[in-house]
């Protein structure tokens, strides 16, 4: 009888601390519902915390150093992997005279352990009673059965939560401080008063931990198609770069799908060193981790891109936007009587709003149309997002049926591609048959920068700048002419616009261009003669194709005899100076009322230094044919350009407007990009038709640019010494859409052209108001030429604007800093569900390019053919809930709070790419953790960060095992100088500071970028010698001077790793704020007389927010998930977390 009492007795004692440890995870739940149910709420370790004691330092070359100094304030008994949650307690509203005051401020509602449940998050009591700054008594031979006590007060005790033992090699179990969690006990009393038990409780954050079982869907399949999709996203993390994971880790093992605990894991390998490295990486791995797709900033689910620009025509497609923007002030985002509209408004993101108090300088700010009137438009987004569709005209993509993508203009509404010019050139003879003829040379170098193949097309040059004059003297020395010996209006003979071509058109006739590739073109048919009078010239074609001919002539014939009284007659040119326009579609008879809409690119070259105006082309002639010199430019390049920006970041290499309108002159200026060489007739110069042109072996019609576009040596014909054999040759610069990849990621729009569209109404020459309005729309264009190369997910600020404001009006002229206010306006409220927006899909069978975004419901509530549940009804564009439908009722596998201190997790989610196949790499040595500019890559990663190889302008870079590891230490850091992250946007974005106050380079650069650059990864060192060379530090062209320089002139080229890289790969995976979190209780039964403990257990429950409120549907507005809330209980609690698993913890896992 009494073995059964005490039998009983235990039963009942392990009941009640069950009972105690259940109660636990009700209280635990019950908090975390209320601190992070809403989504304006954001959670981290602690370890995110940069205590007093830590010291951290940056070096000069942007490196953060202090990571052993974090590692052992942490290791000291605190507990650093206790979960807080915050909120932004900045409740100011947005001043855009002051964007520093509108910086989002952290305030702490609560660290989720057992004893702070009165804590409210209040500014009246900033902090909880239990802090995890405070050390408690363990050790590495501390076990789940001893007494644990607050060191600073003996009084609190807590109970070990997470032990993680290992065995010591002689049976013994023990455990590292880092690994190990306590928690405050919380007595429980019975009705009389005495303690009859305890419990604790932790809520760990599974979000900051990279997940372990996802599978890559597409790894096996081997298509074209598939080896895109795995390269534009990563399908699952990169576990086996965890520190003593690679030698056990088989990625994309089937087994892994059905693994959900550790123990399980475990099994995939017998080897005890695995078990060990497992229990080693608690606090890195889940295999719960899934996110909800909220907007973190501004709440309410976020909004499908996918959707709203897959929309088959224009009026849904303003349908979708309008339905997704509340009115600010009486200002919609979508107008219908406009003809486009512009994502830049305020009603899309407050810190687009213009400033009121930037001063003149130049011209002001507030002119009209406006600083951002000729900012992309979401017609032009819309456009960008549909370049690919080949299986609909709803809209039409670009491309034709061979694969290649047909030229088109940059609009309101339309994204445009087309190819960009690299060199121009005019060179010219002189001959007498019987009257005085000029014969004309062109040439022009035409480049594609993007990666895919241009289509046939017939571009229009326009030759403006220089006027060629035929003039008459009698020189003393035919070989050395004096200016005053051809001077004055009786010795003009003839003066001709356009470089001698007048009004006829000059066609550049194009068979279609490989990606990346630069042409030349010359004159198809030599000897024709250009009409003399203007109305036949315009219906005269100059058609020049890709070949080289330098002998190949086109010719004006003046009708003019050197008059009795000279000697000689000279080819002239007034001004240094040379100009031209590229168009497409251009028509001369209806260039009057459309010519600049026409328009390509308007390049204005600037003279070299030591060029004079007033230049004998050809020199002194009175028979026969004589053959001069002529005028040329060509792009800057590394060995021009040392008082440029940096070439492939801080200027749009892309831009459409490349000329000096507005702002300081010089070679300095950015948009006077353009080194211009003229050359006098002297016998010899001729030669120089074939300057700068650095032509393959076995090819004369194609040319290296880009890098390199000069020559050296004699003509400057010859590349520079130390260039390697390929490079310049073919550069990958920009991507676009395509029908087996959709846009997958926000980091993908680093490639949307975000040049201006030429309003031709107020424009320049064509225009009739021109005096009054088109100098004011002519300089909103060039600002708009001047935002950098990758705005939107890169974070560098715009070189002329300081780093504590947005919009500027420094020497240069009127700027403002486009990556923060697209990053503002995107990367919180939208993202790409890649599901389609027309057309039949099932989840059964098919997959998304973001794979990691699966549906959670069960088949009756939302079956997984039913379009309808994730975009809507067709023709219901206008209803607001279509473009939250895909995150309400889908959820992301492996989402990953940035505010994340695990640098083993770091290393995990950055080698998300590891062994995917891109390019022509083999070497899994090189794909170790890759990243690509563009989704298609032609080469591979070895010394592409030099610069000087092939795969830097076409391959991608790839990062070893050393710059991962240096990546995942700075990427912490900067987690911890920074965060917690309240926002995805402030993650992305560098933060508005001023100079004098920003003693970590925070102003710099968003923390990602940051950390790339912290870890050496764009480093100068790496960079080829030939190609390490500084920029200007001129202030008036770096508003902060050396601050704002770049590693390098060439920085920003495709082997330079950006963040937008990493992003485009990993950005639809991550967020500010965890949904899944892991609960450890405790809970004991005490004996009320001798207070001993007679049971105690562990118990552990798994549970998941998703997208439904607390409060179901009940017909009131604010119930539905794709809704902003407006419940009280809704707007209090939030989203409803829910049970994933619950199980008692044997003593080994705890």
């Amino acid at each position: 009888v009494r073995v059964e009492q005490q039998a009983s007795a235990i039963s009942i004692n392990q009941l009640t601390a069950r009972q105690n440890a259940l109660l636990a995870v009700q209280i635990a739940i019950g908090e975390l519902q209320q601190h992070t149910g809403p989504d304006q709420r954001v959670t981290a370790t602690a370890q995110v915390l940069s205590a007093d004691e830590v010291t951290l330092s940056r070096a000069g070359d942007g490196e953060i150093q202090g990571f052993a100094s974090v590692e052992n304030f942490w290791n000291k008994q605190r507990n650093g992997h206790w979960t807080g949650v915050w909120k932004n307690g900045n409740g100011s509203t947005f001043d855009p005279d002051d964007p520093t005051e509108g910086n989002p401020i952290p305030q702490l509602q609560n660290w989720l352990v057992s004893g702070n449940e009165a804590f409210g998050g209040s500014l009246a009591q900033p902090e909880p009673d239990y802090l995890p700054t405070e050390q408690v008594s363990i050790n590495a031979n501390t076990t789940p059965w001893d007494n644990i006590t607050d060191q600073t007060n003996t009084n609190i005790e807590h109970v070990l939560l997470a032990w993680l033992p290992e065995e010591n090699g002689s049976g013994s179990l023990i455990s590292s401080i880092d690994r190990m969690v306590t928690a405050p006990r919380v007595d429980i009393s019975s009705s009389e008063g005495r303690i009859s038990g305890s419990y604790a409780w932790w809520v760990g954050d599974e979000g900051v931990k990279a997940r372990a079982n996802l599978v890559d869907p597409y790894a096996t399949l081997g298509t074209d198609e598939s080896k895109l999709r795995r390269a534009a996203s990563a399908q699952r993390t990169g576990i086996e770069a965890m520190t003593d994971l690679a030698p056990f880790y088989n990625a994309n093992e089937p087994a892994l799908e059905n693994i959900f605990q550790a123990s399980e894991f475990a099994l995939l390998d017998p080897d005890p060193l695995y078990a060990e490295a497992l229990t080693k990486r608690f606090h890195d791995l889940s295999f719960y981790s899934r996110g909800v797709l909220a907007d973190v900033r501004n709440g309410g689910l976020k909004r499908d891109l996918s959707y709203i620009l897959g929309q088959p025509n224009l009026n849904d497609l303003h349908n979708a936007v309008d339905a997704v923007f509340e009115p600010v002030d009486g200002e919609s985002a979508i107008n219908p009587a406009d003809e486009s509209n512009q994502v830049l408004k305020a009603v899309v993101t407050p810190y687009a709003e213009i400033p009121s108090n930037v001063p003149d300088w130049k011209y002001s700010i507030y002119d009209e149309p406006g600083l951002l009137a000729y900012t992309p438009t979401w017609e032009r987004l819309w456009s960008f997002h549909n370049m690919g569709n080949q299986t609909s005209d709803s809209p039409a993509g670009v491309f034709n049926g061979f694969g290649q993508a047909v030229p088109q203009l940059i609009s309101r509404i339309d994204h445009g591609i087309h190819p960009m010019v690299t060199q121009a050139k005019l060179f010219y003879n002189l001959t007498f048959a019987p009257t005085i003829q000029i014969q004309i040379i062109p040439l022009v170098v035409l480049a594609n920068p993007y990666s895919v193949p241009l289509a046939p097309a017939d571009y229009t040059i326009k030759f403006y700048d220089p006027t060629t004059q035929v003039r008459f003297g009698t020189p003393a020395d035919p070989y050395d002419p004096q200016l005053n010996e051809f001077s004055g209006l009786e010795r003009l003979g003839i003066s001709i616009d356009d470089g001698g071509f007048g009004d006829s058109q000059v066609i550049l006739r194009s068979d279609g261009m490989a990606p990346g590739e630069a042409q030349i073109f010359t004159i198809e048919t030599s000897g024709r003669l250009i009409p003399q009078t203007a109305s036949s010239q315009k219906d005269f074609e100059v058609v020049l194709i890709n070949d080289f001919d330098p002998s190949a002539y086109v010719s004006y014939d003046t009708a003019l005899a050197i008059p009795e009284e000279y000697t000689h007659a000279v080819v002239f040119h007034t001004k240094s100076d040379f100009n031209t326009k590229l168009y497409l579609d251009y028509d001369p008879n209806t260039a009057s009322d459309d010519g600049d809409r026409k328009l390509l690119q308007d390049v204005a070259g600037w003279k070299s230094s030591g060029d004079e105006d007033g230049r004998f082309v050809v020199y002194p002639a009175n028979g026969g044919t004589k053959a001069g010199g002529g005028i040329s430019y060509a792009l800057f390049d590394y060995s021009l350009s040392t008082n440029q920006h940096a070439l492939f970041y801080q200027q749009n290499y892309r831009m459409n407007v490349i000329n000096g309108f507005h702002g300081v002159t010089g070679a300095t200026h950015l948009l006077q990009w353009a080194r211009t060489t003229a050359k006098k007739g002297s016998p010899g110069n001729e030669n120089y038709i074939g300057a700068d042109l650095l032509r393959p072996p076995g090819s004369l019609t194609t040319v290296r640019w880009g890098p390199v576009n000069t020559g050296t040596g004699n003509y400057d014909t010859v590349a520079p010494s130390g260039l390697g054999d390929d490079v310049g040759f073919i550069n990958w610069l920009y991507d676009i859409p395509q029908s087996e990849v959709p846009l997958a990621s926000l980091g993908h729009l680093q490639h949307l052209n975000t040049s201006a569209f030429i309003d031709r109404d107020a424009w320049k020459t064509y225009s009739s108001n021109r005096a009054e309005y088109g100098p004011i729309a002519e300089k909103a264009t060039t600002v708009q030429a001047w935002q950098v190369n990758y705005p939107v997910s890169n974070s560098y600020p715009q070189p002329r604007v300081a780093r504590d404001k947005l919009f500027d009006n420094y020497t240069p002229g009127a700027e403002y800093d486009g990556s923060y206010i697209w990053n503002a306006a995107l990367w919180d409220k939208f993202y790409f569900s890649t599901f389609p927006a027309a057309g039949d899909f099932d989840f059964t069978t098919d997959r998304l390019v973001n794979s990691r975004y699966r549906p959670f419901r069960s088949q009756s509530a939302t079956p997984l053919d039913d379009e309808t549940q994730f975009r809507g009804a067709p023709g219901t564009s206008d209803q607001s809930k279509n473009s939250r439908l895909a995150a309400q009722n889908l959820l992301v596998d492996g989402g990953f709070n940035v505010n994340s201190t695990s640098k083993e997790a770091w290393k995990a989610v950055f080698a998300s790419l590891r062994n995917i196949e891109i390019g022509d790499e083999t070497d899994s040595a090189n794909l170790s953790a890759p990243f690509v500019r563009t989704i298609q890559r032609l080469s591979g990663s070895p010394d592409a960060e030099s610069g000087n190889h092939v795969n830097a302008w076409n391959g991608f870079r790839n990062l070893n095992e050393d710059e991962l590891d240096k990546l995942a230490e700075q990427m912490v850091l900067q987690v911890q100088l920074r965060g917690p992250f309240l926002s995805m946007a402030d993650f992305v974005n560098r933060l508005l500071i001023e100079q004098g106050n920003d003693t970590f380079g925070l102003g710099l650069s968003g923390a990602l970028q940051a950390a790339i650059d912290g870890a050496g990864i764009n480093h100068n060192d790496l960079l080829d010698d030939l190609f390490d060379a500084k920029t200007s530090t001129d202030p008036n062209h770096l508003r902060e001077g050396v601050d704002y320089q770049l590693p390098s002139l060439i920085s920003g080229f495709p082997g330079y790793l950006l963040q937008a890289d990493v992003l485009s790969s990993i950005g639809q995976y991550l967020t500010a704020r965890s949904d899944t979190f892991r609960i450890r209780t405790y809970g004991d039964a005490i004996n009320p007389v001798t207070s001993t403990i007679d049971a105690r257990v562990w118990c552990e429950a798994i549970v998941q927010r998703l997208p439904d409120y607390v409060e179901a549907k009940n017909g009131s507005l604010g119930n539905e998930p794709h809704e902003d809330s407006s419940d009280q209980v809704n707007d209090r609690f939030g989203r409803r977390y829910q049970i994933v698993s619950i199980r008692w913890l044997p003593p080994e896992e705890i």
